[in-house]
């Protein structure tokens, strides 16, 4: 019987020979037709669909190598075996260890030519080396890690297992980056190390600010004095010790005049000395006058004028420091009848009337200013005949030559001489004479 069975694209011709028993042979040649009908000449149906599903539907990698479809069937699918992905058959390949194909005589083909993972370098199989802790290869499935050490806490434990990262705690004194740049221990701030744990930039060191930022800077008291123990520069100041004849009136001396003599208002022993008087100082209303020196020195008041012991005055209008503060352009200048220094505008005459009948009203020097300071009268260092007086340093006329920014004041509090910045705003006493 004939069969036509529409959608195939294979004629088979199936021939069946009878015996003397059920037995028969098929035999089977397929080839295309061309309206795509499938003829078959059979005699048995159920023997058409085991000669078709059999014969005539080979499948690549299966290990049948199904003629003519198949040259070959390795029972597999891949490439560069000698059978290729096509059941067809390929030529030789070279053998080249460390490509990744595994081609007979190699044992195996990781890709590389390393020794030490399995497959050596010439491509034979490896045995496996015994795991060794801290040798830098982790060896599974004993080692989850090896970096190379046996210390714990770097994320890989002295036992070879994978540490898990504890809790960043910042203040734990303890750095765990990346997430702190430091850990000093604390939460604050200034130290270095911030209190969110990230470094901190030290501020510039500025001299007199009560900070002392090392090694710029061994003290800071918070002031650009000198005589105090940390100088102008933030340096340590070995203890001033006083030395009569040397100029500077350092406690105990009452005076220092530069000189041993005396009779000339201060002793051999740097003592203030009073010739014809008590004191040695003459009240004359408006001023004192220092029989000892010569000099006559403004009385200070309490009536809120121009000698009222209140006022506070510069010494400097800034850089670059010259004597042009509110004490030469202001005091002095009232004083010696509105022109400082008793100068007008033509150079030489008063533009008003002048203090005590005086227009030649100056700062005193350092040296002439600490003469008058004398502590046998209580709290203040200075005769009561001088008028009201304040605890604070007072103005003098020498500048500070190790620093032009800087000017010398005696204060009256504790009998001391020190430096301060020229626009500090301090109290002063005039002074004519002398010089």
């Amino acid at each position: 019987m004939r069969y036509r069975i529409p959608g195939a694209l294979i004629v088979i011709t199936v021939a069946i020979l009878l015996g003397s028993g059920p037995a028969f042979a098929a035999s089977n040649a397929c080839k295309a037709d061309l309206n795509g009908d499938l003829v078959v000449n059979f005699g048995d149906l159920a023997v058409l669909k085991s000669v078709f599903f059999q014969s005539c539907s080979p499948t690549c990698g299966d290990g049948v190598a199904q003629s003519p479809w198949e040259q070959c069937d390795d029972g597999n699918v891949r490439d560069g075996d000698g059978c290729s992905r096509k059941c067809e058959i390929e030529g030789p390949l070279p053998l080249v260890c460390g490509d990744g194909m595994a081609v007979t005589p190699e044992r195996c083909d990781d890709g590389n030519l390393v020794d030490g993972d399995g497959c050596s370098s010439d491509c034979t199989i490896e045995r496996p080396l015994e795991a060794v802790c801290g040798n830098g290869v982790a060896q599974g499935p004993t080692e989850q890690c090896d970096d190379g050490n046996d210390v714990s806490g770097d994320g890989c434990s002295k036992y070879c297992t994978i540490e898990v990262p504890p809790e960043v705690v910042c203040g734990d004194g303890i750095a765990q980056g990346p997430a702190e740049q430091c850990d000093d221990g604390n939460g604050l701030n200034g130290d270095g190390c911030s209190n969110t744990c990230t470094i901190e930039v030290p501020p510039p060191a500025v001299c007199g600010d009560g900070v002392a930022q090392g090694p710029k800077e061994q003290c800071d008291d918070g002031n650009r004095l000198v005589g105090d123990g940390c100088n102008i520069d933030c340096r340590i100041e070995r203890p001033i010790v006083a030395v009569c004849g040397d100029g500077f009136a350092d406690r105990p001396e009452q005076c220092d005049d530069g000189n041993l003599a005396n009779g000339d208002g201060c002793s051999s022993i740097c003592q203030i000395e009073h010739p014809g008087t008590t004191t040695g100082f003459e009240d004359r209303g408006l001023t004192v006058f220092d029989h000892a020196t010569g000099l006559e020195w403004e009385k200070k008041t309490d009536d809120g004028g121009i000698h009222d012991w209140h006022n506070r005055y510069t010494w400097s209008a800034g850089p670059p420091w010259n004597p042009d503060g509110t004490v030469f352009t202001v005091f002095l200048a009232a004083l010696n009848g509105g022109a400082a220094l008793g100068k007008s505008a033509d150079g030489f005459t008063p533009l008003g009337p002048c203090s005590a009948g005086h227009c030649d009203w100056r700062l005193p020097t350092v040296s002439e200013l600490s003469r008058i300071m004398d502590c046998s009268h209580g709290s203040i260092c200075v005769d009561p005949i001088f008028g009201p007086t304040a605890y604070s340093g007072y103005w003098s006329s020498s500048s500070y030559a190790g620093a032009p920014a800087l000017a010398w004041a005696v204060g009256f509090g504790y009998g001391s001489i020190f430096t301060y910045d020229e626009m500090y705003l301090l109290p002063v006493r005039a002074v004519r004479g002398g010089l």
